[in-house]
């Protein structure tokens, strides 16, 4: 009795593998974009928590905004001020693996170690690795009442006239963590009415 044998070819064998390469370099760039998108979610999400703590904070202190340190690492002021992270540390929920004065809503998941390189003393460590935190306070409002620092010259000239609260923006990203190495633009924005953008107005 004649028995068939059937099994892949070389050639065959190369053409599946060289399909299936093909249709993971078709995917790869799709499946970055979406870990890239998720992340940045959770910034956002994030940066939301840390308005809410801020609001608080606000009422605590008749609306003048903290005096906190840009980098807290390489202070510019002596005695050095605080972080945003230790200044709002009471209306938030600490995370428990963090160092002293960090707390979770402060980690951007994008801002991970050896994505830039900061120089010293921080070398290739994340922002919130050395910071507490990966958002940078807008340092002109450092101890502004809101009401007086909107009617101020210099913003009134700044803005065209004088600025909404959704037109200020009170922490953003340390570094555009959410695009491609030397990207210039994927910042997040927490701005004063408590909503977030990816770019500066």
């Amino acid at each position: 009795m004649d028995r068939s044998r059937y099994a892949f070819t070389l050639v065959e064998l190369l053409v599946v593998v060289s399909i299936i390469g093909l249709l993971i370099g078709i995917l790869m760039p799709s499946l970055k974009g979406a870990r890239r998108g998720a992340k940045r979610t959770v910034c956002a999400s994030n940066l939301r928590a840390v308005g809410q703590a801020m609001r608080m904070y606000l009422n605590d202190s008749q609306d003048t905004l903290p005096r906190v340190e840009w980098l807290p690492t390489v202070p510019t002021h002596d005695p050095p001020w605080p972080s945003i992270a230790e200044t709002l540390r009471p209306h938030l929920q600490e995370d428990a693996g963090a160092q002293p004065g960090a707390v979770a809503v402060f980690e951007c998941p994008a801002d991970r170690p050896g994505f830039i390189d900061r120089g010293e003393p921080n070398g290739y460590r994340s922002y919130y690795q050395t910071e507490g935190s990966s958002y940078g306070f807008n340092i002109f409002l450092n101890g502004q009442k809101l009401y007086n620092f909107v009617r101020r010259d210099g913003v009134i000239e700044y803005f065209g006239g004088q600025p909404a609260e959704e037109e200020i923006y009170l922490l953003r990203d340390y570094a555009p963590f959410h695009g491609g190495r030397g990207s210039a633009q994927p910042f997040n924005f927490l701005y004063i009415d408590g909503h977030v953008s990816d770019l500066e107005r």
